[in-house]
């Protein structure tokens, strides 16, 4: 009876790792190669790890999958070792119909599914415990991705992703307007940006004679009126001439400071540089 306890706590331990493994590979595919960078840029605990996975995706993938098969297998194994003590010849049956469920759920679809929603959490945590397997099965893991290189080669394919293309940097600035990670000017000054080798400079220059400008030292209560007469939402400041642009003031700036009363600041005071 103690034997068949321990195969269960077996049993379960591998489901676990089965999920552990599956959830670990979604969470580092969905990791972009630019989050990548910028973790590593701060020094983020686990970063380093993540971004040797990352640069060697045919690894990286062998790597996640052998673990994966691995305790798929022993699962399996086990599961059938289990059945067949407790329910004899129908347990071959049995165990594949229960395996096949707890696969599903728990080694599959659930952690996935949490996996997918926490990708850098996750990818940062683990890429070192994914990092080390890898170099305890190096030479398993080695022969995969021999083998994994060969065959997308005589595909005529290419294992190296693409790179970003333009049309999806847009789809990310909008998706970030969508969910109000950035706001809508910010938004028109990348896709402005994207579209700026393509455009002729004297058709977006204004000329500086024709330069909506103010004075640093105006005072935001005199400001508004200009303002509004103009509509533009920024508007450079002058020092003692107009040539002398010393910074540029948001209309958004402004009106949160009147709504404080601050109408005696000048526009010097709230200027961006």
């Amino acid at each position: 009876m103690v034997d068949l306890w321990i195969e269960v706590v077996a049993l379960a331990t591998l489901i676990g790792l089965s999920g552990f493994f599956s959830g670990l590979e979604v969470a580092l595919v969905g990791v972009s190669k630019s989050k990548v960078v910028q973790l590593l840029n701060d020094g983020l605990k686990g970063s380093k790890a993540l971004h040797r996975l990352k640069t060697n995706p045919s690894w990286m993938m062998s790597s996640v999958n052998l673990g994966n098969n691995l305790v798929n297998v022993g699962a399996s194994a086990l599961a059938t070792s289990v059945a067949l003590r407790l329910f004899g010849d129908d347990g071959l049956g049995i165990a594949i119909g229960v395996m096949t469920f707890l696969i599903l759920v728990f080694g599959e679809i659930t952690p996935k599914t949490y996996c997918n929603a926490n990708s850098t959490k996750i990818a940062l945590r683990y890429a070192p415990v994914l990092l080390g397997f890898s170099y305890v099965f190096y030479p398993v893991v080695k022969f995969f991705e021999i083998i994994t290189k060969g065959v997308v080669r005589i595909t005529g394919s290419s294992y190296v992703p693409p790179p970003i293309t333009e049309e999806e940097i847009k789809g990310v600035i909008d998706q970030g307007l969508a969910e109000k990670a950035i706001e809508k000017d910010e938004m028109e000054l990348v896709h402005g940006a994207l579209k700026f080798d393509d455009t002729v400079i004297r058709s977006v220059m204004t000329p500086r004679t024709k330069m909506f400008t103010l004075n640093s030292k105006m005072i935001l209560f005199e400001a508004l009126h200009e303002i509004n007469q103009n509509g533009y939402s920024r508007i450079p400041i002058h020092g003692d001439n107009q040539d002398d642009i010393v910074g540029f003031v948001h209309v958004r700036d402004v009106l949160k400071e009147l709504e404080k009363d601050n109408k005696m600041k000048t526009l010097e005071q709230i200027a961006r540089k």
